[in-house]
């Protein structure tokens, strides 16, 4: 109809207006006016056209108001909307170039964080990308069988260095067994040695106890730098309200003291017959206590304590007598055989002439009365 138009427009204005004489060059020239109109009506309308017609979301298969924010592929002109294009991850920025989809204006741009870059779909940019993607993989290859060589390589160096050790501590290990063996047939050895050695010592000891007999042990007794034993045993049997007869005494002197010790050396008396010790000892016992004091209105108000005079295992005693205020399963006792243990449960007495025979007593008399 418009090419009518343009071609026969001439003809149309000479027959509304006949007054009017028509050229050749102004047929030429409406011509050419119509046909320019006629092109730019006809572009408009297909604008217009395009402009109106819906597109439609390849993700969500729906279509798109205009109003929507669309992302376009360049490459196959797939059209997504904004939040599947960010939800698939469909589309991955290229080198920004001038151009931008039709959606995508400024105020787009500063509300989503569009880039004003050309967008590609991953369809289309995975044809460029797969030669560098296979590069890079047969780069990884080669990195990874490097490092599996290198860790192959180490377990190897390692296990070996392993071995060794192994080795080593199995060869010290023998012998430290051969030694162990050596040193326990010396332990028998000396405990053989030990057990023929025993006796003797031991009949050696009943012999030094059997000389003390009759010996008394007077402790807590302050020492003066004129002092006479015989004056203070005297003044003792007065205490103990006992008859004292200075032949009854063969002996009586004030031991050496230890140095550092800060306590007076004990006062050794030996009589001349045990029965006359058992007397003083009998006394003790019912009197109870003696002060210092009593002897001597200088003397400090101290006890002074009677005992019979034991060898050099008296050590013994004094354990006894510790273990005793620890726990109340025993009793100790000293007499002519030395000490004496009685189990309070059973009432048992037996002669303890060594630590580990009271620890054994000990532990029996716990266990008989649990």
């Amino acid at each position: 109809v418009y090419t009518i138009l343009a071609v026969y427009s001439p003809v149309f204005l000479q027959i509304a207006h006949p007054n009017i004489g028509l050229t050749s060059k102004m047929v030429i020239v409406f011509s050419i006016i119509s046909f320019l109109i006629l092109c730019a009506t006809v572009y408009f309308i297909t604008c217009l056209y395009k402009f109106k017609k819906p597109k439609e979301c390849v993700t969500s298969n729906t279509l798109m108001a205009p109003s929507q924010v669309s992302v376009k592929c360049l490459d196959c002109d797939d059209v997504n909307h904004l939040t599947c294009w960010k939800n698939i991850n469909r589309a991955s920025a290229v080198e920004p170039c001038n151009s931008k989809t039709s959606s995508t204006t400024g105020e787009y741009e500063s509300e989503y964080n569009l880039p004003n870059t050309s967008l590609k779909c991953t369809a289309a940019s995975r044809g460029e990308n797969t030669e560098d993607i296979a590069a890079i993989r047969e780069e990884h290859c080669e990195i990874g069988d490097q490092y599996q060589n290198k860790i192959r390589n180490a377990q190897l160096f390692y296990l070996k260095n392993f071995s060794s050790r192994v080795k080593s501590l199995q060869i010290q290990l023998d012998s430290a067994n051969n030694g162990r063996h050596e040193s326990s047939e010396q332990i028998k050895l000396l405990a053989e040695q030990m057990d023929q050695v025993e006796f003797p010592m031991q009949e050696l000891h009943d012999l030094q106890q059997l000389t003390r007999n009759n010996n008394l042990l007077i402790t807590g007794i302050p020492q003066t730098t004129s002092e006479d034993i015989y004056a203070i045993l005297s003044k003792i049997a007065e205490l103990l309200d006992i008859e004292f007869c200075h032949s009854e005494i063969s002996m009586a002197h004030r031991l050496t003291g230890r140095e550092g010790d800060g306590r007076p050396p004990p006062i050794i008396v030996s009589f001349v017959s045990q029965s006359v010790k058992t007397d003083w000892l009998a006394a003790m016992k019912s009197k109870k206590k003696i002060s210092a004091k009593e002897l001597n209105s200088d003397f400090p108000d101290e006890l002074v304590y009677l005992q019979d005079h034991l060898t050099a295992e008296n050590f013994i005693l004094k354990t006894a007598r510790a273990m005793k205020r620890m726990t109340e399963v025993m009793r100790t006792c000293v007499g002519d055989e030395g000490l004496l243990v009685r189990d309070t449960a059973a009432n048992r007495r037996r002669r303890v002439r060594r630590i580990a025979e009271l620890v054994q007593h000990l532990a029996r008399s716990r266990t008989d009365n649990v």
